[in-house]
């Protein structure tokens, strides 16, 4: 009976502390999920391989950034917003949407989001964690709707953004999983005609999508995209190699202009700080008309082809 006794106690100690060990777990994975993957001074440190880049890199005119959340009865919870304070300055604002990238909500990329708010841009995204079916991206362009056509909204009255969005302007920005949400978002979802142009950072390659069910047709896509990829161990081993970002690049139809260029030496977890530059730079191109931006993708001498921090450049003609 002691013996009984002692191996009931000796099991409750054990499943006691299982128990601790799983609480912990879940708790560092909650601290973890909410840990910002891009530092307040990332610009300043990234090394950069012509003006155009540079230029873009540092933040723009707008240098008070405003962020709200918004409610939801979605699976993610919120929307997040993130806009320049002083909205006087300009009729209207151009949107980028952001597609979040596999565990990767909105929130833990905020200081690259509000470099992109320094430019000029209005910035919309959720705490979704998995968005490659791009349907969150098409729940923010009902929500830019709303937000264009009523003062007051979801609890927040008199709000700032009714009339300032420019929603002929729109892009779409992800990164790995995020990319294959770009597509998605652009080539499945009821309001994705709204978008206007792609940035796609490190695509996940087709073939692994489809062994994830992350299903993509880049071959249905009818707008300009940018693919960006890093040349790094991860990136190249796990998520897209130069050969499967060809793949992609060559999928995507002749008839829309398509650039793809790969960062030396950039692994998956930098490739959306390090291309940061062109990144700003092709938005303010496509849904700015900014003709100098324009200057880092267009020409024989364009500054991306030659800049000697990247390869494998292509762009159709």
């Amino acid at each position: 009976m002691k013996v009984i006794k002692k191996m009931f106690k000796i099991i409750g100690i054990i499943l006691l502390i299982l128990f601790l060990l799983i609480v912990v777990l879940l708790v560092i994975g909650a601290y973890k999920s909410n840990q910002p993957l891009v530092a307040k001074d990332y610009s300043s440190k990234v090394e950069t391989g012509g003006e155009i880049e540079a230029k873009y890199l540092a933040n723009g005119a707008y240098d008070s950034i405003k962020t709200k959340e918004i409610k939801t009865d979605k699976s993610y919870g919120k929307f997040v917003i993130y806009y320049p304070e002083k909205l006087e300055e300009k009729e209207r604002f151009p949107v980028v949407i952001i597609s979040n990238g596999s565990g990767t909500k909105v929130t833990r990329i905020s200081e690259s989001v509000k470099h992109l708010c320094t430019w000029g841009f209005v910035v919309i995204g959720t705490l979704e964690q998995s968005d490659w079916a791009g349907t969150s991206a098409n729940d923010c362009l009902e929500l830019l709707i709303k937000l264009n056509e009523n003062k007051n909204i979801n609890e927040w009255d008199n709000q700032p953004l009714y009339q300032k969005l420019d929603l002929e302007n729109i892009g779409i920005l992800g990164h790995s999983q995020g990319g294959v949400g770009c597509i998605n978002a652009v080539t499945t979802t009821e309001k994705g005609s709204m978008i206007k142009t792609i940035v796609a950072e490190s695509p996940t390659n087709m073939e692994l999508a489809e062994k994830l069910n992350w299903h993509y047709d880049p071959s249905k896509v009818n707008v300009p995209t940018l693919l960006l990829a890093g040349t790094g161990k991860a990136e190249t081993e796990i998520v897209v190699n130069e050969e499967q970002l060809k793949a992609i690049y060559n999928t995507l139809p002749d008839s829309i202009e398509k650039v793809m260029a790969r960062r030396t030496g950039a692994d998956h977890d930098r490739t959306n700080q390090d291309m940061d530059g062109y990144v700003t730079a092709w938005f303010m191109w496509e849904l700015q008309g900014d003709e100098e931006a324009a200057g880092a993708f267009i020409g024989n001498k364009s500054e991306l082809q030659n800049n000697p921090l990247y390869q494998n450049f292509q762009k159709n003609e």
